[in-house]
């Protein structure tokens, strides 16, 4: 992992993002953050149905409207912020903070251009070595073996469950970046290198991997579209039916 100096980063203002492969066999779709909270400015403190002073702020999802599908024309690309010299002014009057709502590409798929290793007066922990773990984070955790009688067991034995998505930085004008003429593209989960075996610890006996298991299941096409969740959700559905059937 090196840092990837091809792109000009201080041109990069967004991110194409398109699924590559179904995601955790299907749909992408995932919450990060929350909008700002808005003042309610007909607050009325003298009447008990009052909503507050504050309107709470709304969840940030990506892609905002629908799932992502690999595959699909019309919904396998979706855009996120990635500015990385977005700034807010602070509470005092000369201090300028880092808008991370811009960061949004980052935080779900690396800040590239990290460091490999920490410089002097750089922001500390701000390196590629430390980037790989948080992301692994991110995206679920590490594999990690289910050992009975072993709960300190913290062996990698698979890649967290990142999506295998393409990033395509887009300047200002939402113009890809480019480099000897062609288009930068940009694979997390090869960057990061979740995807070399080496990385990882062998298998302990009687326990699938997530891979395996993944694998092991197909899922029918019609229900490619939804996420995991949903798909979790529907599962219980099913269990309460079939359950509600036996009782009859």
């Amino acid at each position: 992992m090196e840092p990837l100096v091809i792109v000009d980063w201080d041109k990069v203002t967004h991110m194409k993002v398109t699924l590559e492969e179904p995601w955790r066999g299907g749909g992408l779709r995932w919450r990060q953050g929350t909008t700002e909270p808005r003042r309610n400015l007909s607050f009325n403190p003298h009447d008990p149905d009052d909503e507050g002073p504050w309107f709470p702020g709304t969840p940030i999802m990506y892609p905002e409207d629908a799932p992502a599908i690999a595959g699909d024309e019309e919904r396998a690309s979706f855009f996120m912020p990635a500015n990385i010299n977005a700034h807010l002014q602070g509470k005092k009057s000369k201090e300028i903070l880092p808008d991370v709502r811009q960061h949004a590409a980052f935080i779900a798929f690396g800040y590239f251009m990290a460091p490999r290793v920490e410089p002097k007066n750089g922001v500390v922990g701000f390196t590629q070595a430390n980037e790989r773990p948080r992301l692994a984070q991110f995206w679920h955790g590490y594999d990690l073996p289910n050992v009975a009688g072993d709960a300190k067991n913290t062996s990698r034995i698979g890649p967290p469950q990142m999506p295998r998505v393409a990033l395509r930085p887009l300047t200002q004008s939402m113009l890809p970046m480019k480099h000897e003429g062609e288009e930068i593209v940009i694979r997390p989960y090869t960057f990061w290198q979740f995807d070399d075996p080496l990385m990882y610890d062998p298998i302990p006996d009687g326990h699938r991997s997530r891979g395996a298991v993944k694998e092991a299941s197909a899922v029918p096409a019609f229900l490619s579209g939804l996420t995991q969740d949903e798909m979790e959700a529907l599962h219980e559905m099913l269990k309460a039916k079939v359950a509600g059937g036996k009782a009859k």
